[in-house]
């Protein structure tokens, strides 16, 4: 995970609250929503008006213009950075910042600017007045064009898609510029055109449902070929959506469905009245037009799929049609860490083997002989290969080549935080990798503002997660973050994939040393927020729980690494006890009634149609009694949170209460007449 961005940037600027309106959506193009984009005009101090900013770092300058523009945004940090710029002090942000007015939550925008120097630009968003997410464009080294001078040209930076969570506060969106990696430096940038635009969303979405793993279908399943449909056509309505699968080695049609008189913007849920297994093993596409009234087409997607061979062998590793983790025929919950190859080596893979930690993801070069160290201990490895270097995608399918037999393989992992300006690279790396090994899936990890956009991405992984790290970065982020990241990334993934969440175990002051100083809020996560982390995670629809990270808890500074690895595992460990629940069959949510918005819950049965599993946490925004409702009378309640110790919990009918705490997690064992 690259986690400078992220730490930084989530000790945000004061947030100041403000209506904002929702525009409609058009097919012209938006107006910008960031005023005084040229830095042209001044206020009566003679700061570009509508920014707020450090006036000792940032000043109007006229002597490096872009495109022959008037003026543009100075950042000086010659003189020194302010010890308040370095700490975030809301007051003397080391970044520019413009509250934008009219930006519509659920909203897809375009973000882009011009910067000469290390600059960069990103917006950000808040809800309940702290900070959500936000969108960031990848951080490009300058283009020198006369050598030891440092005579730059100016830069174009995008993040060309990204949408705008409808839960944001109105008026919590904000862009801001800033200078080097977010908490400044002594260099020069200079910015303009800054640019913050609504963009329509594609006229078309088609989702596989089924078959959800790389449009396999084998001997065992899926029986049936269903997909999502959505559409958000802004100028006119379709007169209907028609679907057809092809056999793509004849071009004749095998199947087809309609919906007549679909709404402009809506959701369907549509399959091929086929049974899929009897399909003779090929190609095949799904191609959905939708079709104005005179017969023209307004918008079409197409989705492969492939009928596998009768009796084919089954991939060492997969995903299956519930999302689980398949590895040797066997479901798996991972269950890991981050890691750094150098660290591979017996006595670390002797600790995860006496521990509930047993996948690993390590940034470097894996060759045979850590995955030999690793096979030898029980440890799986998701093997990067997130390198975006020029002439990469050849190093990686020889890599994938060479590695893709050994028994250690988790699987690739190749994206890291990486955004909508990287995304054809992304599809293009995904398509190498996966046609380079059918037998293992690709992860790829993402920041919050591509989480609220990851429908967009669903074409780069078989796999996603998103890293919130939400301890210590300042007042009001809490651990109830992870819930709202994880709730973007399974909406929108349509569950047609699984998520595997990234999890903070670490102190953000780790990456900034040593700029930053030892003091303010940044501290390690207590055991409790750990556990309500983990939970809020799984409760949300994660699938799998990834820890960051092995050597960034062995740099802590406010803990010793045995602390926080105790901590880690003893939380770990409750998820492994009850893995092969989390693994069953999904029961029916119960019905919730307490004050607040606190408690995220997850069902599974136990045993079918009699007992269940029902996990409760909370995320640490309040308190209470809760009355849990079910829609079966119930036969016994029993508190199974403590290994050792289990409570019987009073009920009526149909339901039972209990008081939980804080970031407190309960998981029940509910016997119900469900026949």
């Amino acid at each position: 995970m690259a986690t400078g961005i992220l730490s930084v940037a989530a000790v945000f600027i004061a947030c100041w609250l403000s209506s904002t309106s929702a525009r409609s959506q058009t097919n012209t193009l938006a107006p910008n929503l960031v005023e005084n984009p040229m830095f042209d005009t001044v206020d009566h101090h003679g700061f570009p008006l509508g920014w707020i900013g450090n006036h000792s770092l940032f000043a109007r300058d006229t002597q490096h213009t872009w495109n022959g523009s008037a003026a543009s945004l100075r950042y000086d940090g010659s003189q020194g950075v302010p010890e308040s710029c370095v700490q975030f002090s809301h007051d003397y942000p080391c970044w520019c910042t413009q509250q934008i007015h009219g930006a519509r939550r659920g909203g897809r925008y375009t973000l882009s600017a011009r910067v000469l120097g290390k600059g960069s630009v990103m917006v950000q968003w808040t809800k309940g007045g702290n900070w959500n997410g936000g969108s960031y464009p990848a951080l490009v080294p300058p283009i020198s064009t006369s050598g030891e001078n440092r005579e730059y040209e100016w830069m174009f930076l995008t993040q060309p898609f990204f949408v705008i969570p409808p839960d944001t506060d109105p008026g919590g969106v904000y862009v801001s510029v800033f200078n080097g990696y977010m908490h400044g430096n002594n260099d020069t940038s200079y910015f303009s055109d800054v640019v913050l635009r609504e963009i329509d969303p594609p006229r078309l979405s088609v989702t596989l449902l089924a078959p959800n793993y790389r449009g396999r279908i084998t001997d065992d399943g899926p029986d049936a070929v269903r997909f999502t449909v959505d559409t958000k056509l802004t100028s006119s309505s379709p007169a209907r959506v028609y679907a057809r699968l092809i056999d793509r080695s004849s071009e004749t049609r095998v199947s087809s469905a309609t919906i007549e008189h679909p709404n402009a913007t809506g959701t369907y849920v549509m399959a091929f009245p086929i049974t899929a297994t009897a399909l003779s093993p090929g190609s095949y596409m799904v191609e959905v037009e939708c079709l104005a009234a005179d017969g023209s087409v307004l918008a079409v997607e197409r989705e492969n799929i492939t009928r596998v061979a009768h009796q084919a062998p089954i991939p060492p590793v997969f995903l299956d049609e519930r999302n689980r983790l398949i590895v040797n025929e066997s479901a798996f919950l991972p269950l890991g860490i981050y890691f750094q190859v150098y660290d591979i080596n017996a006595t670390t893979m002797a600790l995860l083997q006496a521990s509930p930690l047993k996948t690993i993801m390590p940034y470097g070069v894996v060759t045979v002989r850590e995955l030999d160290i690793a096979h030898a201990h029980g440890i799986r490895v998701i093997v990067a290969l997130d390198s975006y270097a020029p002439g990469s995608l050849a190093t990686m399918v020889q890599r994938v080549a060479l590695l893709r037999s050994h028994p250690a393989v988790l699987g690739w992992y190749l994206a890291d935080e990486m955004g909508s300006d990287w995304l054809p690279t992304q599809v293009a790396h995904y398509n190498a990798v996966r046609d380079a090994d059918p037998d293992h899936p690709i992860w790829n990890v993402y920041t919050g503002g591509q989480a609220a956009s990851i429908s967009g991405y669903t074409r780069a992984f078989d796999a996603a997660g998103a890293d919130p790290y939400p301890i210590g970065i300042g007042p009001g982020v809490n651990a109830s973050l992870v819930k709202d990241w994880t709730q973007y990334m399974v909406h929108g993934v349509s569950d047609s994939k699984p998520v595997w969440m990234v999890l903070q175990a670490w102190n953000h002051n780790n990456t900034q040393l040593p700029v930053w100083p030892h003091t303010g809020t940044f501290r390690s996560p207590t055991q409790m927020e750990l556990q309500s982390m983990a939970w809020q995670a799984l409760c949300a629809g994660s699938n799998g729980v990834v820890w960051y990270s092995f050597f960034e808890m062995a740099r802590n500074v406010d803990l010793p690494f045995d602390v926080m690895w105790k901590r880690v595992v003893a939380v770990t460990e409750v998820i492994e006890r009850h893995s092969s629940a989390l693994l069953r069959e999904r029961a029916p949510q119960p019905t919730l009634d307490y004050k607040g918005e606190w408690l995220s819950t997850r069902t599974h049965w136990v045993k079918a149609k009699s007992v269940y599993a029902l996990f409760a946490v909370n995320d640490g925004n309040g308190e209470g009694t809760v009355t849990f409702t079910l829609a079966w009378p119930i036969s016994g309640v029993t508190d199974i949170t403590n290994a050792t110790h289990h409570r019987q919990i009073a009920h009526t009918h149909t339901s039972f209460r209990d008081h939980i705490e804080p970031l407190g997690l309960r998981i029940y064992e509910v016997t119900v007449e469900a026949e």
